[in-house]
């Protein structure tokens, strides 16, 4: 049984059409539901890398001449294995967080 089918399982009938409503504007659609079951996530521990100046990205530099202004929203990938992660603690992370937050 699905988490849709537990939920409907879980709230009276009273809510049911707003359930629906709802799952309706989300895209949800009850003649896809066979096809929800076949896509599942994992969550994993969340991985911080330190975004310095041998990072990989576009720059203008990055091409042959100037860029043409009609060219715009480039978006990239960029794979990850080979780069060093940086371990961050809770207590760490929130510490770097306030920091930005009081440069700001």
């Amino acid at each position: 049984m699905d988490l849709v089918q537990n939920i409907e399982n879980y709230i009276s009938d009273d809510f049911l059409d707003d359930f629906w409503q709802r799952l309706a504007e989300t895209g949800y659609r009850r003649d896809h539901e066979s096809h929800y079951g076949q896509n599942r996530f994992e969550c994993n521990d969340p991985e911080f890398f330190l975004v310095d100046r041998n990072f990989p990205k576009l720059t203008p530099d990055s091409f042959a001449g100037p860029i043409d202004l009609r060219i715009f929203g480039i978006s990239y990938s960029i794979e990850l294995s080979g780069i060093s992660h940086v371990d961050l603690d809770n207590s760490r992370l929130e510490q770097d967080i306030d920091s930005l937050l009081v440069e700001s």
